[in-house]
């Protein structure tokens, strides 16, 4: 098995740790980076290390043993990695590593194991923080989604869609500003409608990193009420008629993927405002 991560991992790692698991990037995945990223690693090589720690996961986890929504404490302490398993019916599973697709597995080396991957995971994108938190860290992007999930913060629902594994789709401020004038500070008094709001954006089934979903996949929303369709194509991705601006931007209970516009239309949204 020919991979230029590991000399990396060979001469950094391997010789201190026993009993790891390591999810090399493919030769394609460091082809594929930019000059700037190449260029800012070698001149700080204890970035490059950290970066390459991240895909070193303390203890030995064979495929069997890797399973859905899965958290695996990495060398890069604190920071956690996700796996995922997607199952897809017109063609086989797709298993990720923090998004990372992995191409194959369960190769032997002297002190652990070794399974492949397609994209080197970006460390600097992980949060070690929640959703929620997530949101109000980044405020200028989500103060008014943020008002709307603090009008219903003390729902039942709410909350527990939150704590869980999620996949949260959030409406940037722009997509709130598309809707009719004074709609907005309507919204934001009716509690049991910005509880339909916050678990129409919110699915009901864990994490939905890009790279495991497909075009033309349906992704369920918490209570079933509504479903929204995955459109990729090589321009971008969207989900029902709302574009992706950011994607994957992992959280310690799941992913967020900022949207231009809300997966609910006004009409919909309309009917739980109070009229006072």
């Amino acid at each position: 098995m020919s991979n230029c991560f590991l000399p990396v991992v060979m001469c950094v790692v391997f010789p201190l740790v026993d009993d790891i698991t390591v999810f090399i990037p493919s030769n394609k995945a460091f082809l594929d980076l930019p000059e700037s990223t190449r260029e800012y690693w070698r001149a700080n090589p204890q970035e490059y290390k950290k970066q390459m720690q991240y895909h070193i996961v303390q203890g030995l986890f064979p495929t069997e043993l890797l399973v859905d929504e899965l958290l695996l404490t990495t060398l890069d302490e604190p920071l956690l990695a996700r796996f995922n398993i997607y199952n897809h019916t017109k063609m086989s599973d797709i298993a990720t590593y923090q998004g990372s697709v992995v191409s194959s597995g369960n190769f032997s080396a002297a002190n652990g194991i070794i399974h492949l991957i397609d994209q080197i995971v970006d460390r600097n994108r992980i949060q070690s923080i929640s959703t929620i938190n997530f949101l109000e860290s980044n405020g200028t992007s989500f103060s008014k989604l943020s008002q709307v999930i603090e009008a219903a913060r003390d729902s039942k629902p709410v909350k527990e869609a939150l704590s869980r594994n999620n996949t949260l789709f959030a409406p940037n401020d722009d997509a709130f500003s598309k809707l009719p004038g004074g709609y907005f500070d309507k919204l934001i008094k009716d509690r049991l409608h910005c509880e339909a709001l916050v678990l129409a954006h919110i699915t009901q089934f864990g994490t939905y990193f890009t790279n495991g979903i497909i075009d033309g996949e349906i992704i369920p929303i918490t209570g079933w009420k509504y479903n929204t369709t995955v459109s990729k194509n090589p321009e971008g991705i969207r989900f029902g008629n709302s574009n992706a601006l950011k994607v994957n931007l992992a959280t310690t209970n799941g992913v967020v993927h900022e949207i231009d516009t809300l997966l609910i239309s006004p009409p919909e949204v309309e009917l739980g405002v109070s009229q006072n």
